[in-house]
C-alpha cells in the first residue's frame, strides 16, 4: 500500500512502550479530520516498506490542500489525503498510530509478489498535535476506480477515518 504519510499518509495510534521525556505515558483522547481532498507535496524521502502494497512510504514535506473533495480522479501523480489534529497529553510527545489503507476490489497488486491487497497497514511514530495523511498514485497498477479509505488508530481504537471514491476521468 502506498499510504504517502507525513511520516503520513500523514496516522493510526498504538500507544508507544516508554514514557516522554517527562515520565508521563503519552494518551490520545482523540484524533479529528481538518481538511481533506488532493493535496501537492514534496516528496523529502522515500522509505521502503514491504508492508504496503506500494513497496514504499513517502516522507513529505509542503503539504498543501489544493482542492477540498472526497472525489479523486485515478491520474499519475494525483495526491489525495487528509489533514488532522491529535489531541492528547502531553503535547509534542511521540505517539505510535496505525495506519490503514483500504483499497476497492479487486485490490491494489503487490509489485514484488503480485498478490492482491484490499488493505495494508502500518505502524507511524508522531507527535501529539497535528499531522497530515495521504496516498499518491504513482503506477498505472494503482489506478483502481472506487472506495479508498484511510484510518487512523491508536491503542486498538479506530480514532479517525475518511473515504474517498476514486474514478476514472
Amino acid at each position: 500500500m502506498q499510504i504517502r504519510p507525513s511520516l503520513f499518509l500523514g496516522s493510526f495510534a498504538l500507544l508507544l512502550a516508554g514514557c516522554g521525556a517527562n515520565g508521563v505515558r503519552p494518551v490520545v483522547q482523540g484524533i479529528e479530520i481538518k481538511e481533506y481532498g488532493i493535496y501537492s507535496a514534496e516528496v523529502v524521502d522515500r522509505l521502503e516498506d514491504k508492508h504496503v502494497a506500494g513497496g514504499s512510504r513517502d516522507s513529505i514535506g509542503r503539504f498543501t490542500l489544493v482542492v477540498e473533495t472526497n472525489r479523486i480522479p485515478a491520474k499519475l501523480g494525483v495526491r489525495f489525503g487528509f489533514r488532522y489534529f491529535i489531541s492528547g497529553t502531553p503535547e509534542g510527545t511521540l505517539v505510535k498510530l496505525k495506519m490503514v489503507g483500504k483499497y476497492p476490489p479487486p485490490g491494489l497488486a503487490d509489485p514484488v509478489t503480485g498478490k492482491l491487497r484490499r488493505q495494508d497497514e502500518y505502524f507511524l511514530e508522531t507527535p501529539v498535535g497535528n499531522s497530515y495523511t495521504s496516498y499518491s498514485f504513482d503506477s498505472e497498477r494503482e489506478l483502481i476506480p472506487g472506495e479508498w479509505t484511510l484510518e487512523i488508530w491508536w491503542g486498538g481504537k479506530k480514532m479517525a477515518e475518511k473515504t474517498f471514491t476514486v474514478f476514472k476521468p
